[in-house]
Order: structure tokens, then C-alpha cells, then sequence
């Protein structure tokens, strides 16, 4: 993260729409409820090593084993590690801790104080990733549960400050239905939606219709979230087959795929949902796309305007929304601090635009490096503050709370050798 020694500050609070955890063995241990916990430990079940490792099964197999206390690069960055260093080490290699604010809520309080966070909305890691390779509904569900609780009771160390976005099975609808309705009661404001085909069920579908009508009824933020790829099924996502170009072209797997499947995926589910009038079905829905970046956006829209009036025609199919206009109106997309087109092109975004750290992700930037790329090309400071805070304080319904004024000195943080 940057470092530059600039005194830098700010006077508006900054809204932090897609910062991860990494889940503990505690979710597993603690957290599954008794009824649950024999389809849990087949379905998915994670657990920590005495060497600092830790090991994950996945519908009855082994899955992945880490030995010492090692993670993989979406858990690592802290605020005062070297990027650029980084960027240039075997990121194939699991050699880097955990970093702790990823499952302490003190030491996330302190990391978000370093990066000019006030507020954040936490996702998961391998709840989110690997959980919809569950095959079992009945695993899916009491994970999804014991998750959600558990992500409940971080947040409490500072609730201000510290916000849970749920996941849910995608399964069985009534399943998914009874977990959304939980969410909402226990004060969540946002809900995981993965975009992957699960067990034939895709969420741009008319088989989901019935979990977009609980969702609008509870007022949750419906947070579209793709994850990599994963061993379950080759229709899972997009992934699947970019990693296969990658072996055709002599690299290796998630090469390629980790960068361009996150947008295919978000891409994939805008253009399904235009065509099936998501919106215009549900009329309250509040819809976000994360994790995908927004600089495509503009494209996908002037394409769906001209494709979905095309297919209405000769198909026969009425679509009541213009994809460019209802897009504006009700959802919003998650920008990085690097993306500088976005940055350029700011009055695109200056609505719908929230803004994501992905801390801590190796890639992670925080909201003073946003400030500065903003700065370069002259986003106006209320846009600034709308596009960092204010649309995701509306989108969310969360009160604003500014803590961090001014940028702080970060510490010098070494790598592994």
C-alpha cells in the first residue's frame, strides 16, 4: 500500500463495499449447529493444524492442505507491505501469513484506520469460493448458517463500523428463501449472490424469480460476487473454460482466468438478467455487482440496449427495460482505487459508483491511493465523496461515520525471504 509520506486528509467518511475475511476453524467448530454438523463435515469442513496450517474437504475429499502458518494471496496484505515487491514474487507459492484483520475484528480496526476506511462491508473468502461447490443442500445450508453467524458476531466488536454481508445456498429456493429472511431480521444489509450454474439453477433464471422476491421484500442489497474458478462442474463459471485456452497457449491454470473471469461472470449475468427483465419484475430490488471492476460497464450497457431490443423483436419476448436506463436507476458497481478509467470517465459513475478495497487481497489498494488517482484526474470533491461513500451509505442504509480524517504512517512491513 502506499507509502509515499504525503499528508494527505479528508472530510468524508469512506465506505468500504467489498473487504474479505478469512474464515477461521472456529466456523466449524463453534458455529455449526448440532443438526447440521454431520452433513457440514462431508459437505465442506475446514481445520487448522498445531503448525499453524490448515486443511479444507469438500464433499468427502480433500480439497486443499497448507502446511505452517501460510496462506494463499487472497489473504495476505497488510497496509505497509511493498506492492511492487510483491507483484514480483512466485505468487504460486504459499509462503505468506494470514493477515490478521481478516478474521480479528480488533486488528481489521486498526488496518482500516491505516487505509482511510470508516466503515466496511465484509465478505468471505472460501465460504464464498468454495462453499457453491457444495454438492449436498442440507451442507450448503447449515454452512451458510454457522458462516453468517459467526461473520454476525465479528461485526459486533464495532458495529459501526463493521458490517456482515450473508451467504446463502443456491440449491433449493426454499432453503435460500429461509436464510435470506434470517439475514434480514438479524440486521444484515447485504446478501452474496454467486453467478454460477448450481445443480442447473442459474440466478439470472426464472427458477430464481421466487429469491429475488424475498429479497426485495426484506430490502437487502442483492451483491452479485463471482469467485474463481472451482473443481465442481465445468459450467460453474466462465473460468472453467478460459483455464483451458490457458493450457492450449503452454500456462498454467487461473493465469489468465483469475483476471478476465470476474467481469465474463458479471457480464454474463447482466446480459441474462436484461433479457429476462429482472428489473422490471422487481421493481424495489437493490442490486450491486462486485469484485468485477467497472470500467467495462459502459460497453456492456450500449451493447445490451441494441441486443435486447433485437431479441424482443425477433423472438417475440417483451422487455419493458431499457438496460442502459434501469441499470442507472437501481443498481450500483464497485470500483478499485486503480481504475483509472473509471477515473476519467467519472460522470458514468458518479451515481452508481462504490467503492471496494479488496483488502486483503494481494492486489488490495487503500482509500487514500483512490483519493490520489482521483485527484490526477480531476474527479470534483463531491463526486469524490459520493463515489467513495455516499452511494454505498444509500445503497446500503447504513448511517455515515467518519473516523479517519487524516492519512497515517504506515509501517514498514517485511516480506518473506
Amino acid at each position: 500500500m502506499s507509502s509515499n509520506g504525503e499528508r494527505m486528509t479528508k472530510d468524508f467518511p469512506v465506505m468500504d463495499c467489498d473487504g474479505h475475511i478469512f474464515e477461521p476453524q472456529e466456523i466449524w467448530t463453534e458455529y455449526v449447529e448440532p443438526e447440521f454438523q454431520s452433513a457440514v463435515r462431508e459437505g465442506m469442513w475446514k481445520e487448522d493444524s498445531p503448525d499453524g496450517g490448515w486443511t479444507i474437504w469438500l464433499n468427502g475429499k480433500l480439497h486443499r492442505e497448507v502446511k505452517g502458518p501460510m496462506a494463499f494471496f487472497g489473504a495476505i496484505l497488510v497496509p505497509g507491505m511493498d506492492k511492487n515487491k510483491l507483484s514480483r514474487m512466485n505468487m504460486g507459492v504459499d509462503q505468506f501469513p494470514v493477515a490478521r484483520g481478516a478474521y480479528d475484528p480488533q486488528a481489521r480496526l486498526k488496518d482500516l484506520d491505516l487505509m482511510g476506511i470508516d466503515q466496511v462491508m465484509l465478505l468471505p473468502t472460501y465460504c464464498g469460493m468454495t462453499f457453491t461447490c457444495i454438492e449436498d443442500p442440507k451442507a450448503a445450508l447449515g454452512l451458510a448458517r454457522a458462516y453468517n453467524n459467526w461473520i454476525a458476531d465479528y461485526c459486533k466488536a464495532e458495529p459501526t463500523r463493521l458490517f456482515p454481508a450473508g451467504i446463502i445456498p443456491q440449491h433449493d429456493n426454499d432453503d435460500t428463501i429461509s436464510e435470506v429472511r434470517r439475514l434480514a431480521e438479524l440486521g444484515f444489509k447485504c446478501v452474496i449472490i454467486r453467478p454460477n450454474v448450481i445443480d442447473g439453477r442459474y440466478p439470472a433464471g426464472p427458477l430464481f424469480d421466487p429469491v429475488w422476491e424475498a429479497i426485495q421484500e426484506t430490502g437487502l442489497v442483492a451483491g452479485i460476487h463471482p469467485f474463481p474458478a472451482t473443481p465442481r462442474h465445468p459450467a460453474d463459471c466462465t473460468a472453467w473454460f478460459i483455464d483451458r485456452i490457458s493450457e492450449a497457449s503452454g500456462l498454467r491454470t487461473g493465469i489468465v482466468s483469475e483476471t478476465l473471469c470476474f467481469a465474463h461472470d458479471a457480464q454474463a449475468f447482466l446480459m441474462m438478467a436484461f433479457h429476462n427483465d429482472l428489473w422490471t419484475k422487481f421493481p424495489r430490488l437493490k442490486l450491486a455487482v462486485l469484485e468485477s471492476n467497472a470500467s467495462w460497464l459502459p460497453y456492456i450497457l450500449d451493447k445490451a440496449n441494441g441486443r435486447v431490443k433485437l431479441w424482443t423483436a425477433t423472438r417475440g419476448t417483451e422487455v419493458k427495460a431499457r438496460p442502459s436506463e434501469i441499470f442507472m436507476k437501481r443498481s450500483w458497481i464497485a470500483f478499485e482505487s486503480d481504475e483509472e478509467t473509471v477515473f476519467e470517465t467519472w460522470k458514468r459513475y458518479a451515481d452508481i459508483g462504490v467503492w471496494a478495497s479488496d483488502y486483503p487481497h494481494f492486489d488490495a489498494e487503500d482509500a487514500w491511493e483512490a483519493i490520489e488517482h482521483m485527484n490526477k484526474w480531476g474527479v470534483p470533491k463531491d463526486v469524490q465523496a459520493k463515489m467513495l461513500g455516499t452511494n454505498a451509505y444509500e445503497m446500503y442504509g447504513i448511517e455515515p461515520k467518519l473516523i479517519v480524517t487524516e492519512r497515517l504512517p504506515l509501517p514498514d512491513v517485511p516480506l518473506p525471504v
